[in-house]
């Protein structure tokens, strides 16, 4: 049975990698791999993560790799979809991110890295389609959290000092987003 504590070491893996804290995030990591079985697949997928925000691909792969034998998530097939691609493993990476796109149309990221996989690919129609399925997502999705940013905004019922703390991370997605959307639109 798995310690108590595990959920909060899975915890503070996750917040340490939301931190960018990579460094201290693969250490708690790699202690919660070897307490056992219970959050080992969630551990070797945080791990990889920030594995492949480091630039250590060879590594974030074999950590993907191990989080898949164990189980199975959109997120995990797009991680795993980004570090192949960026390993150049392009046949490995279209399917995860076939799979990624089969199981939500919204997954922009995984239209972006599909259109990325066929543009290396000389696959002109289908690099252009799936750039424009990325677009199109991340046009959407920017939308959508303005319209949150617009509701929060308007709340007087929050602390001031959360909602500013919340608008500026809405705010940052939106950017990120049309950034994104008109990255698309030029590729």
């Amino acid at each position: 049975a798995p310690a108590v504590h595990d959920p909060a070491l899975l915890g503070r893996v996750i917040s340490l990698s939301n931190l960018g804290r990579t460094r201290d995030a693969i250490d708690a990591a790699t202690q919660l791999i070897a307490r056992g079985e219970a959050y080992r697949a969630d551990a070797y997928y945080w791990r990889a993560r920030d594995l492949h925000a480091l630039g250590k691909l060879d590594d974030a792969r074999r950590d993907v790799s191990a989080a898949k034998e164990l189980s199975w998530s959109e997120d995990l097939l797009l991680l795993a979809g980004m570090i192949e691609y960026d390993q150049g493993d392009l046949d490995a990476a279209q399917a995860d991110l076939a799979n990624v796109i089969h199981a939500d149309e919204r997954a922009c990221e995984g239209h972006w890295y599909l259109g990325l996989v066929d543009r290396q690919r000389t696959r002109w129609s289908s690099a252009r389609h799936s750039l424009e399925d990325a677009m199109t997502c991340y046009q959407q999705r920017a939308r959508t959290t303005a319209d949150q940013l617009q509701s929060l905004q308007a709340r007087s019922d929050l602390d001031p000092t959360y909602r500013g703390r919340v608008a500026a991370n809405l705010e940052a997605a939106v950017a990120a987003d049309t950034r994104q959307q008109h990255l698309a639109a030029l590729e």
